[in-house]
């Protein structure tokens, strides 16, 4: 047999090829190929006719050739999908109306399966589904293109195919055959319904059956426990009765127990509910705020991560313990002491724009010792600005690529939002450490230290690029070094640089401005900054497969209040050398005449003793040497908020996730006998996963508490958890072989979800004589 395969084309699917054939007039040309290929005897080649007429002409003269010579296929839409594109079509799809989607098919991704297939590139979503499941729902939800749903079901093979997908869906979960058709019908009216009961689902009956009441009954039945929707699809008169019916709760509230309960009741998602929860609770007295305010971080906590300036706003409710007072010989407990105690106090205290005289006089103890000691800290503590550089040094000679990203002005105040944003941006926490700023906190005296690793300064404003090519480059001799003030010079980063150094300004800017002139609250504006600027700094840098990211500062700020003044020119003398809010310079004569008096209000740094450029006079407690009209932010002091500066040190690699292996240890259970889940999930990475949650999606199951947390599992471990009071429900006369549970965890700085179906076994009665429960 020769092989030679004629392929009738005649809808012109197949690609043209040197043995085509689509014109009466070519059939002389067709007929000398067959001859010629039937007198050579050339093996495995293919002819393509794609007109009739050439097609019954070489019918009739196969006629006259052996039967063996020739073989004619008349390709069908069917066996040009399966032999072009390697998958095959349903057998309930009829070739017209494959004709309709023949252009999907240079694109299908997934060839084990057809219709998820044409229909995830239709609609960016599938309904291949055996039940509506979290997944499912969340898949539709984000991805659906609701606008272009009734456009494209006027395709006939679209409407074929959803109309199978929706039977099968139909068969495997009769409990939501009402929320199956309409789901079919108009997914962006189902996915309001699902999202308007993930809301509402914990309010009062009434209030649910107001809305919804048709589909209470199937919507009850769905696995979506965790279900997070896109809040835009919830109608606005469903949220604003939300809204009411919250506020009256709270407000009838009479016990901290009661808050606690109502708090869990909520969705969890809605922003509307953060803030009628965050206006409770600055106005209640009489519930104990810190436990309210973890009661809400625990429920909001997806909702949170996604919104960190949220979580910012949260944490400034926390009312920390009021700091000991402060008396310790060790430089270190000085510090830990301004770090843990003083500063989260000062810092909630202002918040609440409240004052404290006992602080005041505790934050006053603490710049004492700092000023009478300063000599001590300054040569001999090794956490100084000027030996912040080499000591990560090391660490930065041994690193592909490092960012030092100096924030002006940024002090510990915005500590864990920073590590918040870089968490967002897939980078951890390696290290939390904090370091004491150069005296007077200045930037053109601290910045030098830190980049110039010394504490010789010049009373010329310094130029920090020059400073860093001539200083730092020095320290770093193997390193291609950058400098830039400019974040998105970042993007244009030579891939031969592997040291970057960005002084970032803006946050300084926002510190000293006039809160009159700006348009939102001073701290709202710099946490919007700091959100554009992390993410700017991360994405700039994204495909760079490891790097490394220092965040350090030259000074923080004090808050100083319009009525904090102490006037100079009237206390001591009016040709003061140079003056701002927190110091002013006098000359040798000034300092030997008016020594006595200038104690009772500053502290003297000597340039001779203190190797400066002149007599710094930096004035004691929360008090301005200029009179101001407005509360602000100022530094150049020795207060804990002005001296103590961060240093936070990010890493991000390329990891990849193993899947969580999770199984249950005992899996036998008996219908609707209370019993304990043990879940073992086990670790097999190279790093902890952390923040998992386990749900129980399967609704044949009655618990108390369907969803567990832990907070860590450690890299390559394995860990219990435990559900109790769980009964498995008959649902009918169907005996359930699996229970479906979902797990969502960080990795790596970044967030997974799976949902997993273990195998479970039913006990009989009468395998269970002797093991009832008493």
């Amino acid at each position: 047999m020769s092989g030679i395969r004629i392929f009738a084309d005649l809808n012109r699917l197949l690609s043209e090829s040197e043995y085509t054939f689509s014109k009466i007039n070519e059939y002389p040309k067709l007929y000398l190929a067959v001859r010629t290929m039937l007198a050579n005897k050339i093996s495995h080649s293919d002819i393509i006719i794609q007109n009739q007429q050439l097609l019954t002409w070489i019918k009739e003269l196969n006629v006259f050739e052996p039967n063996d010579m020739l073989e004619i296929l008349e390709m069908s839409l069917r066996e040009y999908i399966s032999n072009t594109w390697g998958i095959i079509p349903p057998s309930y799809l009829q070739d017209n109306e494959l004709k309709d989607i023949i252009g999907t098919f240079p694109v299908l991704e997934d060839k084990t399966n057809f219709e998820k297939s044409v229909l995830e590139h239709y609609f960016e979503f599938s309904f291949d589904i055996t039940e509506l499941t979290v997944i499912t729902i969340e898949k539709i939800c984000f991805a659906a293109n609701f606008a272009e749903y009734k456009n494209k079901l006027q395709i006939n093979c679209i409407r074929t195919i959803l109309n199978h997908q929706k039977e099968k869906a139909l068969k495997n979960n009769r409990n939501v055959s009402l929320l199956i058709e309409m789901l079919f019908e108009s997914p962006e009216i189902f996915i309001k319904i699902v999202s308007s009961f993930a809301a509402l689902k914990g309010y009062p009956k009434e209030l649910r059956s107001r809305f919804l009441e048709e589909y209470i009954s199937e919507l009850s039945n769905l696995s979506i426990k965790q279900f997070i929707p896109n809040t835009d699809s919830i109608p606005v008169e469903i949220t604003n009765a939300i809204r009411v019916e919250l506020n009256s709760l709270l407000i009838s509230s009479l016990t901290l127990e009661e808050v606690i309960e109502i708090i869990r009741c909520t969705s969890g998602f809605l922003e509307s509910e953060f803030e009628i929860l965050i206006n409770f609770i600055n106005s209640t007295v009489h519930f104990d705020r810190n436990k309210l305010i973890i009661e809400i971080k625990s429920h909001f906590n997806q909702f949170l991560t996604k919104r960190p300036s949220l979580l910012f706003e949260l944490d400034l409710l926390v009312s920390p313990s009021f700091p000991t007072e402060p008396d310790f010989e060790i430089t270190k407990e000085w510090i830990d002491w301004a770090e843990l105690e003083y500063l989260p106090y000062r810092r909630w205290q202002e918040t609440r724009k409240e004052n404290n005289e006992l602080l005041d006089s505790y934050g006053n103890l603490f710049s004492d010792w700092i000023a009478k000691n300063y000599l001590e800290i300054k040569y001999s503590y090794p956490n100084t600005v000027m030996n912040l550089l080499p000591s990560i040094k090391q660490k930065i000679d041994k690193q592909a690529f490092t960012l030092l990203l100096i924030i002006d002005n940024i002090g510990l105040r915005w500590n864990d939002h920073l590590i918040s944003l870089f968490k967002k941006n897939g980078m951890g926490l390696l290290k939390k450490d904090n370091f004491v700023a150069a005296i007077p906190t200045e930037t053109r005296i601290s910045k030098t230290a830190l980049l110039s690793a010394n504490y010789t300064f010049s009373k010329n404003e310094q130029d920090y690029r020059k400073l860093t090519e001539q200083k730092t480059s020095e320290q770093f001799q193997n390193k291609q070094l950058f400098y830039t003030t400019k974040v998105l010079e970042l993007k244009e980063l030579p891939h031969s640089v592997d040291f970057a150094i960005l002084n970032y300004l803006m946050i300084d800017d926002y510190m000293h401005m006039d809160q009159n002139k700006m348009a939102s609250p001073k701290f709202e504006v710099i946490s919007n900054e700091l959100n554009g600027l992390i993410d700017v700094v991360c994405k700039s840098l994204q495909h760079r497969p490891e790097i490394d990211i220092f965040v350090v500062s030259d000074h923080g700020a004090a808050k100083i209040t319009k009525e904090s003044i102490t006037d100079v020119e009237q206390v001591f003398f009016e040709d003061v050398v140079d003056r701002t809010e927190r110091y002013f310079c006098v000359t040798d004569d000034q300092l030997n005449r008016y020594r006595s008096k200038i104690e009772t209000v500053g502290y003297i740094f000597e340039k001779h003793r203190f190797n400066l450029d002149a007599n710094y006079v930096i004035i004691k407690g929360n008090y301005s040497f200029k009179k101001n009209m407005m509360d602000q932010y100022v530094h150049g002091g020795v207060s804990a908020e002005e001296l103590l500066v961060p240093l936070l040190h990010f890493h991000r690699s390329t990891h990849k996730v193993n899947q969580l292996n999770v199984f249950i240890k005992d899996n036998a259970f008996r219908f609707n006998v209370k019993s304990q889940i043990t879940f073992t999930i086990e670790n097999t990475n190279q790093i902890p996963v952390e923040n998992l949650q386990l749900a129980i999606l399967s609704h044949f199951v009655s618990v108390d508490n369907d969803t567990v947390s832990i907070d860590k599992i450690d890299a390559m471990t394995k860990a219990d958890i435990k559900i109790d009071n769980v009964r498995i429900m008959r649902k009918g006369n169907t005996v359930p072989t699996e229970l479906s549970i979902s797990i969502r965890y960080d990795f790596a700085s970044k967030q997974y979800d799976t949902v997993s179906k273990l195998p479970i076994v039913i006990k009989t009665m009468q395998e269970n004589t002797f093991d009832f429960d008493f």
